[in-house]
């Protein structure tokens, strides 16, 4: 018997720690796997909007994490999932949910960073925000950690141009 171990109690405890390590790895190891579906499933539903809208990803982040929707009339929806600009829309396809946030450029009226959003402070990254009116046409806000906010800020702009001469 090893010197350090000299009571039963230092045994129970040394024996419930490696216990603890190998049921929390477990854990994350059963969450990865149902992450990579989740993600799966919604890479499909993305393309197949996309390929209905008939639209091409001009920039795609997957990863992205949404920091909701800030508006009086709407709860925050915070989650995972993949964010995607087009020639139309700024989407945002959740990896959980069954659903997507689908923003057309046309009803942007600001793309910029910021370094909080709401309560939530980003600290180490600036987070990509965009404010647009919604269908009652009430100003609403949504951002999301993206890996390059300035590039999304400046293609988003330059879309939402596009579409004001169109």
């Amino acid at each position: 018997m090893p010197m350090f171990l000299t009571n039963n109690v230092e045994i129970f405890f040394s024996i419930l720690g490696i216990l603890i390590v190998f049921y929390l790895s477990g854990n994350s190891l059963r969450n990865l796997f149902k992450n990579n579906k989740r993600r799966k499933r919604a890479e499909v539903e993305l393309d197949t909007h996309l390929a209905k809208e008939h639209q091409k990803p001009l920039l795609l982040n997957g990863g992205t994490h949404f920091y909701g929707v800030d508006t009086a009339h709407l709860k925050k929806e915070t989650g995972h999932g993949i964010l995607v600009l087009t020639e139309k829309y700024l989407i945002f396809q959740y990896y959980r949910h069954n659903k997507h946030i689908q923003i057309p450029l046309k009803k942007i009226k600001r793309a910029d960073k910021r370094s909080s959003y709401g309560h939530i402070l980003t600290f180490a990254t600036k987070a990509f925000r965009v404010t647009y009116l919604d269908e009652e046409h009430r100003k609403s806000h949504c951002a999301w950690q993206v890996k390059n906010p300035s590039r999304w800020v400046h293609k988003t702009r330059n879309l939402m141009r596009k579409s004001l001469i169109y």
